[in-house]
């Protein structure tokens, strides 16, 4: 039996992504942690035939009649919350199973307000190739990955660009709700993270960062999403067979 206000709410903002909704459904139904709720708005034109087909009782499917940016979305599905506490879900990424179990902790462990990864695995369908990036490591050599071919960059130290990068990609946020209640996002599709986090910490919230080296996420950089990624390594397909047992397939799903 789950009570009614669950541990953690987890909220996904999505558009036009049918096709890879039940990848990210299947993330959410394989965490260890079970006492969530799954809050996703959608502002497709059409409601989504995959979600609004799920009987789960966690599942809270929003199909709302306008467009909204990014950050409305977000805003949405926190005022529909129930849980103490937050964690984001973008619909185009994968979390391991043991992935909101490890974020939920960091929280707990360190008595911070805010958590996310500070180093992170990325699979690019564009280039069907594995990187890793430490946002914390800011000089050095980098590659350019987007939708464009890939480009090398020697950053020196105080490159402007690399900042605040640390704070932002805000697919692994996991956040106490009283942190979004005195900072929502701004009404934007880009760039709506790295504001809401810089903010937040000017008002005395905490955060804790967390370098992801046991395989608990991947961020999908492929040519329908707006990020842009500077990782320092690629990283065999061998080596994250093992940190992935079941990514192939899901990387597969993501092509375009």
């Amino acid at each position: 039996m789950h009570s009614l206000r669950p541990k953690v709410s987890i909220i996904t903002p999505t558009l036009n992504r049918e096709a890879m909704l039940p990848a990210i459904h299947q993330c959410v139904l394989g965490q260890t942690v079970t006492d969530w709720e799954w809050i996703v708005v959608d502002d497709s034109p059409q409601p989504s035939a995959f979600l609004s087909a799920q009987l789960d009782p966690r599942i809270r499917y929003l199909h709302v009649g306008q467009g909204m940016t990014v950050g409305e979305k977000r805003n949405l599905a926190n005022r529909c919350a129930l849980a103490d506490t937050v964690a984001h879900f973008d619909d185009d990424d994968y979390y391991s199973p043991g992935y909101l179990d490890y974020m939920l902790a960091a929280l707990d462990e360190s008595g911070a307000d805010m958590a996310k990864l500070s180093a992170f695995f990325i699979y690019s369908p564009v280039y069907q190739k594995f990187a890793y990036w430490d946002l914390l490591e800011k000089t050095g050599v980098h590659f350019i990955w987007s939708d464009q071919p890939v480009q090398m960059v020697q950053m020196g130290a105080g490159e402007s660009i690399f900042q605040d990068n640390h704070l932002g990609y805000g697919f692994s946020y996991v956040y106490r709700k009283k942190v979004w209640q005195a900072n929502p996002f701004a009404a934007v599709s880009f760039n709506e993270d790295t504001p809401f986090l810089k903010q937040s910490m000017a008002q005395g919230f905490q955060l804790e960062l967390r370098a992801d080296s046991a395989g608990l996420s991947v961020h999908f950089l492929h040519n329908t999403n707006t990020s842009v990624c500077f990782p320092q390594y690629v990283i065999p397909f061998v080596l994250v067979q093992s940190l992935f047992p079941h990514l192939p397939n899901l990387a597969a799903s993501h092509h375009d």
